[in-house]
């Protein structure tokens, strides 16, 4: 049994863009297993960040972006940020899903999400 009840954030960045993977403490009576987030951070300098932003600003529920970004369990969350880096404020656009829902059969790894996220990168930059 998990005794951890605090979320723990990983980050890591992969071909310049950030990876962000959540992992908080199960929801005994629903799944006893931890719960995932996870996100990537694709910075507006990125070869597609026009081609998402237009898409999302046409278009923006969930399932809009599944074209340009094919994510493990499909797209559950997307958004635009400005955050300021050492370059300065910059925007991101933030595309994220989940992990370990009650319907999920079988339980995942952080190893796992990392390498789905990195499997999204490297289709988004081909």
């Amino acid at each position: 049994m998990n005794t951890n009840r605090e979320k723990q954030v990983y980050y890591s960045n992969y071909k310049n863009i950030v990876i962000e993977i959540n992992k908080m403490p199960p929801i005994e009576i629903i799944n006893p297993y931890p719960r995932f987030t996870s996100y990537i951070y694709i910075p507006e300098e990125h070869k597609d960040f026009n081609k998402i932003l237009k898409t999302f600003r046409k278009n923006k529920h969930l399932g809009s972006l599944d074209n340009i970004v094919k994510m493990q369990n499909g797209i559950t969350f997307q958004q635009i940020e400005a955050i300021e880096d050492y370059l300065g404020k910059r925007r991101y656009f933030k595309i994220g899903n989940d992990y370990q829902h009650i319907w999920n059969d079988r339980v995942y790894s952080l190893e796992e999400i990392e390498t789905d996220l990195k499997e999204t990168i490297d289709n988004l930059t081909n």
